[in-house]
């Protein structure tokens, strides 16, 4: 029986976005992280805390083990 991964979600800003639309040529923090779990990432460049958390209210976070 192969392990499932756990599930992580990732809410915020450019810090947590996903590089690689840029066609930077290395992975971010993200990505790494993705590698070895189930990542959902809604995280978007230039938004601020309300918009976090709006990202937050709209995911279920019971779908996410972190």
């Amino acid at each position: 029986m192969k392990n499932q991964k756990n599930k992580i979600l990732i809410a915020g800003d450019s810090f947590a976005s996903d590089w690689t639309p840029k066609q930077i040529k290395f992975k971010g923090w993200v990505n790494l992280l993705a590698d070895e779990y189930d990542v959902t990432n809604v995280a978007q460049s230039g938004v601020s805390e309300y918009k976090i958390w709006q990202q937050l209210e709209n995911a279920n976070l019971y779908n996410y083990d972190w």
